[in-house]
């Protein structure tokens, strides 16, 4: 099984849990005992396969948090140290069980008290302090990293739910006003072509009446002019009819 499977594997086996206190013996070179109180979010341990093929906890990413943040009990111990064996779980020695065995026993440990025996590694013994304080140091920079990426509490999940959910209703809303904008232009667009044709219709008419208005004018001129020339007719004649009489 691979490494991100078997920490797969034990972590489905394990929900939420209200941190515990733990218990453990002195640790020395051969190993130590621990008592930590299971919930149900599980141990807070991740687990992986060695090169033999037996559980220790894993030397990158070793715990894992509950959901508000809180310290596990395998990290709130405080003696548990990543690399560590796992050797008996409940007094049952787990040495020469294969792995998956060994995750199959973490999986049915009921809820409550549970004493986990574990053996220091070579490594591990070998190491002074000053190099188990910088390996630590860097273990917690990865689960910061991993918990931030990977593993965040459900608060942060439901503030990421909720930021989605104002995103999506802002754009919903966004695309709503978009909608109503364009119709609106549409509309705008549509009454400035009817202003266009009125505007036309109206000057179209205003040519009409001023060519009918100049020919009306000309028509009256004209009709001044024969009036002038009726008048200087008929004066004309009565001036020669009233010559005619006078010869007579």
């Amino acid at each position: 099984m691979a490494h991100a499977e078997e920490r797969a594997l034990y972590d489905a086996t394990t929900a939420s849990t209200t941190p515990k206190g733990a218990e453990s013996d002195a640790r020395d070179d051969g190993g130590y005992d621990v008592v930590l109180h299971k919930g149900v979010c599980g141990l807070g341990i991740y687990f992986t396969a060695s090169t033999d093929g037996a559980a220790m906890v894993d030397p990158h990413v070793p715990f894992y948090r509950l959901p508000d943040g809180a310290l596990a009990p395998g990290e709130g111990s405080g003696c548990i140290a990543p690399g560590d064996r796992l050797v008996a779980i409940n007094g049952k020695d787990m040495r020469l069980c294969a792995f998956s065995m060994v995750v199959e026993e973490l999986r049915q440990i009921p809820k409550g008290a549970v004493t986990l025996r574990f053996e220091v590694s070579s490594t591990q013994a070998d190491q002074g302090k000053s190099t188990v304080d910088t390996e630590t140091e860097s273990v917690n920079a990865v689960v910061a990293d991993v918990e931030k990426d990977e593993s965040k509490p459900p608060s942060s999940r439901w503030k990421l739910f909720d930021s989605r959910e104002s995103h999506r209703q802002t754009t919903s809303a966004m695309e709503t006003l978009l909608v109503k904008m364009e119709t609106k232009l549409r509309d705008m667009e549509m009454e400035l072509e009817r202003e266009k044709k009125c505007r036309f219709l109206a000057e179209k008419k205003n040519i009409l009446y001023r060519n009918a208005l100049r020919s009306v004018g000309d028509e009256n001129a004209q009709l001044r002019y024969q009036l002038k020339r009726a008048n200087e007719d008929t004066q004309q004649l009565e001036r020669f009819q009233h010559k005619l009489q006078l010869s007579i």
